[in-house]
């Protein structure tokens, strides 16, 4: 994982911290999703498309004076002609995989960082990666309409440009992106005039974003502007001569960050994670509680900062939303409770929500909220048959490391049974519980 001690770009310490105390703006451009393996489209390379569909289809000549490489000009010429920007946002939609193609590292950590209540997301995009980047049994609210922003309400995706599986909510002309929604106004002029908001991958500043932005110039709240960064891998050396450059020609060099999407969220996800174990290490101070779950912590960096976040929501029981913050006590003892299990200093933290410690492979069950003994049971059953699914066998002892009840967990018959049908040898106890799976405490080591 990023080690932050070796952190070549403080301005994201600055941003991780920010977010840490309440969720930070993150506006998403199409450079997020031009990463491998999405490899999703431009703008200029959109519009080309579409003026070449539109040449063969349209009458001669409806698209002289045009920009092939604009979106907007293209688009603004097909809708003066009677349907003929139905006709060019059907083109848009079939123009490339947006609803099928590979989400990528960005988007995978933007779910997440967005499901952990770190980040709020605004993206220009249609594309629908950052959704379907989820699990099966994870649900990220979308926000593309009026209505579902009525309806829809805390952790959401807000698509202020509209969505690609369904057109009729895609702004592309210059009159559509000028009255963009009264919420997807809001959306975004709330976030750049009260809090840090950071653009990434944007290269074409959208009419609402100027608007708001010149109207903070104007009231020389020079505060708000300390609040807008930027993230591109063409700010490198200079924005000079960009749409941002003419538009904030004052802004400070250390709010560009000439770096790929990937690379920001992969830094500031790791930051995240590891300021949330910091906390609860330093409460801890040098106990031998404290030490204990040094250890683990030290072991969890081995994972990457997507396989990081992954791991605790694998491990939550319910899974809800901002799984890390709720689940700050259960973590906190599952990490004692491997500390102290793990002798000679070997951990390792695998897929699943597992942790393998001395020749034994811990499934974690961590009660993030309250939850009925069952409910842990059956999620058990569930959690096992998945991982063998995945993972086949195991020449390790496997046991179910629960955390965040008071109650002993007692499988009913029927779940017994199901459990005996299903299991092997290493997945059970033996002696006068056999056949059922053994779960042990994290209140064994650390009451």
């Amino acid at each position: 994982m990023y080690d932050v001690q070796r952190s070549s770009q403080p301005t994201v310490v600055k941003l991780a911290n920010s977010a840490r105390a309440e969720p930070l703006a993150v506006y998403a451009g199409a450079g997020v999703s031009q990463a491998p393996p999405s490899r999703l489209p431009g703008g200029a390379d959109i519009a080309k498309m579409c003026h070449a569909k539109l040449s063969e289809d349209l009458e001669q000549g409806t698209l002289d004076g045009t920009d092939p490489s604009s979106l907007t000009s293209v688009a603004d010429a097909a809708a003066e002609i009677d349907g003929g920007l139905d006709l060019m946002k059907r083109i848009v939609v079939a123009a490339s995989d947006y609803t099928t193609a590979v989400p990528n590292y960005s988007h995978k950590v933007l779910a997440l960082l967005l499901l952990e209540g770190y980040i709020d997301v605004i993206t220009s995009n249609w594309d629908t990666c950052i959704e379907r980047s989820l699990n099966s049994d994870e649900d990220l609210p979308v926000v593309a309409s009026h209505e579902e922003s009525q309806e829809i309400q805390g952790n959401a995706l807000m698509k202020v440009h509209g969505c690609a599986n369904r057109p009729d909510t895609i702004r592309i002309t210059t009159e559509e992106l000028d009255s963009t929604r009264p919420w997807a106004r809001y959306a975004v002029n709330t976030r750049i005039a009260s809090r840090r908001i950071v653009f990434v991958g944007v290269s074409d500043v959208a009419p609402y974003v100027r608007a708001c932005t010149q109207e903070i110039i104007q009231n020389e709240n020079e505060g708000s502007l300390d609040n807008i960064f930027l993230v591109n891998p063409d700010l490198r050396s200079s924005c000079s001569g960009s749409q941002w450059y003419c538009l904030l020609p004052e802004m400070p060099q250390e709010q560009h960050l000439g770096i790929p999407a990937d690379e920001f969220f992969d830094e500031l996800a790791a930051l995240c994670v590891i300021s949330s174990l910091d906390q609860i290490c330093n409460a801890l101070n040098t106990t031998e509680a404290g030490r204990a779950f040094a250890k683990a912590q030290s072991s969890i960096l081995a994972l990457t900062s997507l396989e990081a976040l992954r791991w605790f929501r694998d491990c939550a029981v319910p899974l809800p939303f901002e799984v890390l913050k709720k689940g700050e006590i259960p973590f906190r003892d599952t990490f004692i409770y491997l500390g102290f299990k793990a002798t000679d200093g070997s951990m390792e933290f695998c897929a699943g929500g597992r942790v393998l410690v001395a020749n034994i492979e811990y499934i974690i069950l961590a009660a993030v909220e309250t939850v009925r003994p069952e409910v842990l049971a059956r999620e058990a059953q569930v959690r096992l048959g998945s991982i063998r699914a995945d993972n086949g066998t195991t020449p390790h002892a496997r046991k179910f490391l629960v955390a965040g009840v008071d109650r002993r967990i007692a499988p009913p018959e029927d779940l017994q049974q199901d459990i005996v049908t299903d299991l092997m040898d290493e997945d059970v106890m033996v002696g006068p519980l056999a056949g059922t799976p053994e779960f042990v405490y994290v209140s064994e080591i650390t009451e």
